[in-house]
């Protein structure tokens, strides 16, 4: 695959090392496979999900109660609405004073964040970081605002001063940690379209990307605290040949558990010379960085996948993963599914789910 071969000699000559030392297949890729297809619910965390089941508004999904309902004065968002590390509390966009906002996962308790802002996040549980049109970002704690000198940034590490941003080296644009306060730069990746997906565990310590390895995409991870160099953490090219890992949005590729232990990923084999298309089943895979193992959970694929795959999105106590899915020959509409990691069972929630921004996600699992 040409391009494939020329992002290879790109990360050769820009020095980046892929490099993966593999002990027997078996131990390093487990597979949990039931045939037993989509099951009831069973043994499924309570809590709060959000989602959408119209095109209007933001729903709760009440998993302790049973029962749903919808948010007024909201609209369905994606990654702009943001849990807490607690996953008490979300931020959401107020559309009629054009406000960020955050509130109880149930939809109580709305409070005021900030104004003339593009995005809200949460820095840590007590600091929201704000980014403006003019990708300026600051910091808000008990209403005092740090403006800090992250011009060009494109992701700040949580709790932390390092930023992701692309810059144009030797003819192409990768992928680099700045530092705010050092200034020391970690080169990364060149950045290019379906290989480029990227998340900050919550606690900051780890900085996880896909790139491009021997024939297609890995993931690879970094602690920019600690180390100056990557780690790659999967060798799909070992074992299945190229992939694609994730989607074309950099956002849509990579998921991290709460207790920031395990990375969540959707996987399909590359067919041809074309990621967007040529691209077989999509299949949950999910990186455990104690044990350095890559689980593949099998029991479920869908071709539903491009330009992105469904959003992956972790139960509050890392053991379940929920997404939105409308099965091949299911007459039931979009499902709301869930699976158990532990088990490799998935389960249905609920049924029809609504694509209200192109796709039927899951926005949030959280607490009341």
């Amino acid at each position: 695959m040409i391009a494939y071969r020329i992002l290879r000699i790109a990360l050769i000559v820009l020095g980046v090392t892929i490099g993966f030392s593999l002990s027997a297949e078996g131990d390093r890729y487990p597979s949990l496979c039931p045939v037993m297809g989509i099951q009831p619910p069973v043994d499924i965390p309570g809590g709060i999900m959000l989602t959408s089941f119209d095109r209007h508004n933001l729903w709760v999904l009440d998993l302790d109660r049973n029962r749903r309902y919808p948010l007024p004065d909201t609209r369905p968002c994606g990654t702009n609405c943001q849990i807490s590390p607690d996953h008490q509390w979300i931020t959401y966009y107020h559309p009629a004073d054009q406000t960020f906002m955050k509130m109880r996962m149930d939809g109580t308790e709305r409070t005021i964040i900030a104004e003339d802002v593009t995005d809200v996040g949460w820095w840590r549980q007590d600091t929201f970081v704000l980014w403006t049109a003019g990708q300026r970002v600051s910091l808000l704690h008990d209403g005092a605002l740090e403006t800090l000198n992250t011009y060009g940034a494109i992701s700040l590490q949580p709790d932390g001063k390092w930023t992701l941003k692309i810059d144009y080296q030797d003819g192409q644009f990768v992928r680099v940690l700045h530092h705010l306060d050092t200034g020391e730069a970690i080169l990364l990746a060149p950045e290019a379209p379906f290989f480029n997906g990227n998340a900050w565990s919550q606690n900051g310590r780890w900085f996880a990307y896909v790139a491009v390895g021997d024939r297609g995409g890995e993931v690879f991870g970094i602690e920019p605290d600690r180390q100056n160099s990557a780690t790659q953490w999967t060798a799909f090219a070992v074992r299945d040949g190229g992939v694609r890992i994730g989607g074309q949005t950099p956002l849509a590729g990579l998921r991290w558990s709460p207790d920031h232990q395990k990375l969540a990923f959707w996987v399909m084999p590359l067919l041809g010379d074309d990621p967007l298309i040529d691209v077989g089943p999509a299949m949950i895979h999910v990186y455990d960085v104690d044990t350095q193992t890559v689980t593949a959970y099998c029991g479920f694929t869908t071709e539903d996948h491009s330009p992105n795959p469904a959003r992956l999105i972790w139960s509050p106590d890392s053991t379940h993963l929920a997404f939105g899915d409308n099965p091949e020959n299911d007459t039931r509409g979009t499902l709301l599914l869930v699976l158990n990691i532990e088990t490799g069972i998935y389960m249905e929630v609920s049924q029809h789910i609504y694509p209200a921004l192109g796709r039927a996600d899951v926005i949030a699992w959280g607490v009341r």
